[in-house]
């Protein structure tokens, strides 16, 4: 991970790999050579940390659906949901 301020303040992450949950496999849910973040500065202001753009390169994901029809990212995407709600 490095820090970066110009263009736009941020950070980029090099070689990223979010490991998926076993019950759906053995792959990497998501693997990026270089993920770039940008922060919104107004909102730091408020004591919170936004994103405002990011961008991947060279990115795979890895999409499963169980045969009862849960997806791989519903966890994911539910826990991000639930920890969004929560004051900082």
């Amino acid at each position: 991970m490095r820090g970066r301020l110009l263009p736009r303040p941020g950070f980029v992450l090099y070689d990223l790999t979010v490991e998926e949950d076993p019950a759906y496999g053995a792959e990497p849910l998501l693997h990026a050579t270089k993920v770039v973040a940008s922060i919104r500065l107004l909102s730091l202001w408020r004591g919170r940390l936004e994103i405002s753009e990011v961008s991947v390169d060279e990115a795979s994901l890895n999409l499963v659906r169980m045969p009862e029809g849960r997806w791989n990212l519903e966890s994911l995407l539910q826990t991000a949901a639930t920890k969004a709600g929560q004051p900082a």
